[in-house]
């Protein structure tokens, strides 16, 4: 006979029946702006970036004036605001106002990505799709985008192709007012089997573009080639498979190149020339003209042949002259130098180029722009101060005339703490913008300066901040509950990094709440926070974290109930060395603190306790040592602090590992209020057996005393474990543990919690049993009759897709006696990203869906989700984890949460199925009630209805007589 569990539910819960909006909110949301130097200028600059201040990335950008005044939105216009991540923008002024926009797209192939394009109109108006028009979404990757204007309101777009070949073949199109030729996979540009490396486009006469590029079919033979297409994007001067035209085949390396338009009729081409020498460069350049004929010597003309390394050239230019500079070694660390030259290969400055900076450290990343007079601005990145981070921006102007118009080696446009980097300059007719990213305070802004060649900078002194949001990781969330149906949620914060690592936190009570504090409030001025733990107390919060400027030390300070600070924090101990392990445990029966962490002074870790009063006064003259472990009395162990509890009979338990080389064992120990050790010295073993044992769950109950699982190698693979032990400090389980997991190859990460309700405990953990995947099973532990039960499969191979991985639960008990299951999934992520799933057990059954409902299936992994209560009238439950949807190029990781309310206070029957007279029994008289049943004799109800549904599937019918009569005969 099989025995099945029915659940009558006072309310039907729906699938996924969260309280807050899908995927979670933010808790902690950090903008995390990507610059990367994209700006063009029609007199008024505009300029583009991407941030993650919706969570996913998304492309924004600004115009402003010469004034600094923002044209456009206050915070940005949305150029792209879409499904997956956006990032890596170009911008391109149509002459008009308005601009084009082209950005990496990863909303339909989030490992590839697709090149994608906006035109927005000089009002700030979107002119397309609001998701933009597709320039190549074909399947595989498509990077490297460039983008170059017309000159007569359009647009040139090209790309890199890696599905058509390794190579990477070059693409492109052509963009006006009504869209893209060629949407959704461009136009052939350079289809020969070489590799195109550092493509640079620029307009050219007649609305054309002329492209070049380092070709490097032989090694170490890279060599300067061009092309030039029409806005029909027909290439002009070889057919795309025949690779363009040669400019420059010298033996050696040719790198780097760049193209400028000169005038109707040239184009000029610089490169990084290594003709002369494999590992100095020198830097040629070429002039050519509509039809691609070389206008200077066969080879190029050179720019700079000093004998030390020059490198990575740049040019603008004018009818009145080009200007070429590059980054040049001839002093030791980089500095920049330039050239003016003009078509018939005139040089109007000193052989080798002048010094537009020559200061001490380095000096790089050089941009320039032409004044529209014939004179020339440069910007640069400048550590003349101090090296890298603390890096400046200088900036320098000369004049048709070839004057300089400031002080040698350049004008300061920023030199505030930390790091500017990426500045751009445009001009005006005011003279010119420059705008650069910034992390004076750790996190990136955007700023901008006006600069005229008369009177130097115009705007706030150190620029004028365009926009700025916070950055850095916020992570490790943590959650007290505060009574009142309020709750505080707090984390490790580093938007001020490196100069601040401090904790954030707010209080909350429903999404409103929430939504007011997004991002939270700092809750200790101490520069150097880490892991923080906060207990609530009768009035106050008490406050502990490590300092981690140098090794880590404990330190505390108390809130108020608003969360300001009233104390300013103060080490716990004025021991010097490293306190990493610590636990908060405030016994409220007596009103005291205990602060109980591990010291290394003694070369291991040693435990000691602090107790402090409600007020944060130190009530004993000095920290009280604990434990100080020998193994086999000489060999010191490290005594690691994982939990200090209250003790309803005063003091505390604290529960820690011990071990060294020779193993690790779990162990607790008791004290009472005035430091003295009541039960457990030198360490109350959990486990009596010779085996390494962690700690991994606890938790405990005025009843109960404290139940703690623990990770077990006794069958040379992690098992898991439980130990119970009274506030006498009796194990009251065998003295090697209650086995609950021990089957093949690793359990572990388990999580345990107890329901005074039901005298129920709940643990699930992690299960490697298949040796090819991670499972996650429960089983319930129930102190009526001591019994544990048969194991639940919570989301193994029966209810979830083969070969997925499901990690780290983590389990909670309601006020109803249900438990809240929540945990790391990656059956959606093709075992790349990790989502998060979620349950509701009564000790029966589940309540939600089998396998677990979807909780957040946000891009990039969520990860490490905890539960807590927030509002005890309403019964519902904040789930909280740290969220990874913002990464792209690094993992950033931020803060998020969901509730959930609990409606099902579940009840729990014993049926047997096909027993439907309930005599214990199934037999004829039961097949005749549900023949009875079927043709309409007899009306089941409640119970009954529920036996005789045998097969489950809500129905009762000739199935269930078949398998009730297959049931009989099988015995």
């Amino acid at each position: 006979m099989m025995k099945f569990n029915i659940i009558f539910f006072i309310a039907t819960i729906a699938f996924g029946q969260y309280d807050w909006t899908d995927n979670g909110v933010a808790i902690r949301q950090g903008v995390h702006i990507e610059w990367q130097r994209t700006a063009d200028m029609d007199n008024n600059l505009i300029f583009a970036w991407s941030d993650t201040r919706k969570g996913g990335r998304d492309v924004y950008a600004q115009k402003v004036d010469s004034q600094g005044q923002k044209l456009w939105d206050e915070n940005g216009l949305i150029v792209v605001d879409t499904d997956g991540r956006q990032e890596d923008p170009i911008v391109i002024s149509d002459g008009n106002g308005g601009a084009y926009f082209v950005w990496v797209d990863y909303k339909d192939e989030p490992e590839d990505g697709d090149i994608y394009a906006q035109y927005v109109l000089s009002d700030g108006s979107l002119a397309w799709d609001s998701a933009g028009i597709g320039l190549a979404t074909n399947s595989g990757k498509q990077v490297s985008p460039n983008m170059c204007s017309d000159g007569q309101g359009g647009a040139y777009v090209i790309w890199k192709d890696l599905e058509e070949s390794s190579y990477g073949h070059i693409y492109g199109t052509h963009l006006s007012p009504s869209g893209a030729l060629s949407p959704g996979v461009g136009l052939p540009i350079l289809t020969n089997e070489s590799y195109h490396n550092n493509v640079s486009i620029e307009k050219a006469g007649q609305g054309h573009a002329v492209l070049v590029w380092s070709d490097d079919v032989l090694t170490d033979n890279a060599n300067i080639r061009s092309q030039r297409i029409d806005q029909s994007c027909q290439t002009l001067w070889s057919a795309p498979e025949e690779g363009g035209l040669m400019i420059c085949s010298e033996s050696g390396n040719q790198l780097y190149p760049k193209v400028t338009y000169y005038d109707e009729d040239y184009s000029i081409i610089v490169w990084e020339d290594h003709r002369n020498s494999a590992e100095f460069g020198d830097i040629f350049y070429q002039f050519l003209d509509i039809s691609g004929s070389q206008v200077l010597t066969d080879q190029g003309e050179s720019v700079c042949l000093d004998g030390a390394n020059q490198i990575k050239p740049r040019v603008k230019a004018s009818s009145l002259g080009a200007f070429i500079i590059w980054e040049d070694y001839r002093n030791s660390d980089s500095d920049i130098y330039s050239q003016k030259v003009d078509h018939q290969g005139n040089s109007y400055w000193e052989n080798d180029g002048i010094a537009i900076v020559m200061e001490a450290g380095v000096q790089d990343q050089a941009r320039l722009t032409v004044d529209g007079s014939g004179g020339v601005f440069y910007v640069w990145m400048d550590e003349r101060n101090a090296p890298y981070p603390e890096t400046e921006v200088y900036l320098q102007h000369i004049d048709s005339n070839n004057n300089v118009s400031f002080s040698e080696n350049g004008l300061v446009i920023c030199d505030e703490p930390y790091y500017q980097f990426s500045p751009i300059v445009r001009a005006n007719d005011d003279g010119a913008l420059v705008v650069w990213g910034d992390r004076r305070t750790g996190s990136v802004g955007i700023y901008l300066q006006q600069v005229n060649s008369f009177s130097g900078t115009s705007l706030d002194s150190q620029g004028k901040e365009m926009f700025f949001g916070i950055d850095g990781n916020g992570q490790s969330p943590k959650t007290t509950f505060l009574g009142n149906n309020e709750s505080l949620i707090y984390w490790d914060d580093r938007r001020y990094s490196p100069f601040q690592d401090l904790t954030y936190g707010l209080k909350f009570s429903d999404i409103s709440s929430l939504s007011d504090n997004q991002d939270g409030a700092p809750l200790s001025d101490n520069a150097n926070q880490s892991d923080p733990s906060i207990v609530s107390m009768d009035q106050n919060l008490f406050f502990g974290f490590g300092q981690t400027d140098g090794d880590i030390n404990q330190f505390y300070s108390l809130l108020d109930e608003d969360l300001n600070q009233i104390s300013t924090a103060s080490a716990v101990d004025e021991s010097p060395l490293g306190q990493e392990y610590y636990s908060i445990a405030y016994n409220e029966s007596e009103n005291l603190v205990y602060y109980v962490y591990s010291d290394n002074r003694d070369f291991s870790n040693n435990i000691y306790v602090k107790q402090f009063d409600s007020s944060g006064n130190a009530t004993w003259s000095a920290p009280v040592q604990i434990v100080s472990t020998l193994v086999d009395g000489f060999l010191p162990a490290d005594d690691n602090v994982i939990a200090a509890i209250p003790n309803p009979d005063g003091g505390c338990v604290i529960l820690y590992n011990s071990g060294n080389f020779l193993g690790t064992k779990a162990n607790a120990i008791a004290i009472d209020s005035s430091g003295n050790i009541i039960w457990g010295e030198g360490g109350l073993r959990l486990s009596s057996y010779d085996s390494d044992q962690y700690i991994e769950s606890f938790t405990s109950s005025s009843s109960l005393g404290v139940v703690i699982s623990f990770k077990d190698n006794r069958s040379n693979s992690n098992d898991i474990y439980i130990q119970q032990i009274d506030w006498s400090g009796n194990l009251m389980m065998s003295e090697n543990g209650m086995p609950v997991a021990d089957a093949q190859d690793d359990q572990e990460s388990s999580s345990l919690d107890f329901s005074t309700l039901t005298n129920k405990l709940m643990i699930c953990w992690e299960d490697f049993r298949l040796g090819t995947e991670y499972d996650i099973y429960c089983k319930y532990y129930d102190f009526e009759d001591n019994s544990l039960s048969d194991e639940i499969a919570l989301a193994a191979q029966g209810n979830t897709p083969l070969d997925s991985n499901q990690n780290s639960p983590f389990v909670f008990s309601t006020q109803s006696g249900t438990f809240l299951i929540v945990w790391e999934d990656n059956r959606n992520g093709a075992g790349v990203y990790t989502d998060l799933y979620f349950q509701e057990m009564s000790h029966c059954d589940y309540l939600l869906e089998d396998g677990g409902d979807l909780l957040c299936d946000a891009d990039f992994d969520q990860l490490n989700p905890r539960i807590d209560i927030y509002n005890e009238l309403d019964n519902s439950y904040v789930i909280y984890w740290d969220d990874l949807r913002s990464s792209g190029k690094e993992f950033l990781n931020n803060i998020f949460a969901q509730s959930y309310t609990s409606t099902s206070d579940a009840a729990c029957s014993d049926l047997v199925l096909g027993d439907i007279n309930f005599d214990g029994l199934v037999n004829v008289l039961d097949v005749v009630n549900l023949v009875n049943s079927i043709v309409g004799d007899q009306q089941l109800d409640g119970d009954a209805f529920f036996a005789a549904d045998i097969t489950g599937d809500g129905l009762v019918n000739v199935l269930d007589v078949v398998t009730m009569v297959n049931q009989i005969v099988s015995g």
